[in-house]
């Protein structure tokens, strides 16, 4: 089997840590309740600096990157509340340590016990080759430890369908119950860095496209662009996740000569460097009008439309309704908004945000 490949040139520990994985994508699966298995939805968490997102279709699990907070509830414990034992598909779209940080969820026998069935990166730069850039800047973490044995010994059952693979670039897709994404990274040594060799996904749900293009920097977006299909399905991307947490590096101006997205979603913490500090994507967008999940709750029952007509429009409470029910939003931050979900109702895609306050909410 290939999953034992090389594994006695692997400490004991981290051979039993590759075991349990092993064991357990066997024997999990997840059981969660009637409703649970008709949602989808993709929760993009407020874990400050870092980038964790779960899209739940019908209580298949696809997990893009595992980073989490230290002084938050972690994206796996909320999943793990909810009944969920069993990752589907782990896209991990960036190779640094915010991306990866709780990783040892999956490998740990620990009270969480997740399975784990396949995993999706970028394939074009070898075990050895990442190892030795992972090096080069730093001592390898435990956590990326983990993450190179999985890749060295074939761990995932199935990858990316490939559709086409030229020089520069490489494209496959995923089919869920009722969701669909595709990824598209630059062949190494193309790109030579951790942020451009991210994986850049896209994921059509509902009437929306949504676009996660890990921490690709300028340089990055100037190789993708070259290609036609590329730019083909930028047109159609509704919900854009800014590359690299919205830091300008990230940002390439003509993106957006192909895409004009309703709203751009950026995961960061608070601001501690300069390259956080700017306004450049809300240029790019149209809008949405959205509601904050925390004052829906705090106005609950008055803020219908058939309520608001109960009161005056000098009235001070149906001002300050209809501000917050038309409030036209650009950008939104989980530094800023919290949890962001963006849910697939009847073919039709809304966005929530707010705090969590316990694991299930």
């Amino acid at each position: 089997m290939a999953l034992w490949k090389k594994l006695k040139t692997l400490p004991n520990q981290l051979l039993t840590l590759i075991n349990q994985m092993y064991q357990k994508m066997m024997t999990h699966h997840n059981t969660v309740n009637e409703t649970a298995k008709n949602e989808t939805f993709l929760r993009i968490f407020d874990i400050d600096h870092g980038f964790c997102a779960i899209l739940i279709d019908r209580s298949t699990v696809t997990m893009f990157d595992c980073g989490h907070s230290s002084d938050k509830v972690a994206p796996l414990d909320w999943l793990y509340a909810l009944g969920y034992r069993c990752i589907d598909n782990l896209i991990i779209s960036n190779y640094d340590q915010d991306h990866i940080s709780d990783i040892e969820k999956l490998a740990v026998s620990n009270q969480y016990g997740f399975g784990l069935k396949n995993l999706i990166v970028n394939r074009s730069i070898s075990v050895k080759d990442l190892k030795c850039l992972k090096l080069k800047n730093d001592q390898l973490s435990r956590q990326m430890q983990i993450l190179l044995n999985i890749m060295s010994n074939n761990f995932s059952a199935s990858y990316y369908d490939n559709l086409y693979c030229k020089n520069k670039y490489r494209c496959g897709l995923v089919f869920l119950p009722s969701v669909q994404f595709g990824g598209l990274y630059i062949n190494y040594p193309y790109a030579s860095d951790t942020n451009n060799l991210s994986l850049v996904s896209f994921i059509e749900m509902g009437n929306s496209l949504i676009l996660y293009p890990g921490d690709l920097e300028k340089s990055g977006w100037d190789i993708l662009l070259e290609s036609l299909d590329f730019c083909e399905l930028l047109k159609y991307v509704s919900i854009f996740i800014a590359s690299h947490h919205g830091r300008e590096n990230g940002y390439n101006e003509k993106i957006f000569d192909y895409c004009s997205p309703e709203i751009v979603i950026i995961s960061d913490g608070k601001k501690t460097y300069d390259t956080q500090d700017h306004n450049l994507y809300s240029n790019h967008t149209v809008g949405i009008k959205i509601i904050d999940a925390n004052l829906r709750e705090k106005l609950s029952g008055i803020s219908s439309t058939a309520r608001l007509r109960g009161f005056h429009r000098s009235h001070k409470l149906y001002q300050l309704l209809q501000h917050f029910t038309n409030t036209n939003r650009k950008v939104l931050t989980t530094r800023k908004d919290g949890d962001i979900t963006i849910e697939n109702v009847d073919g039709l895609c809304n966005i929530k945000f707010g705090r969590r306050t316990n694991h299930c909410v």
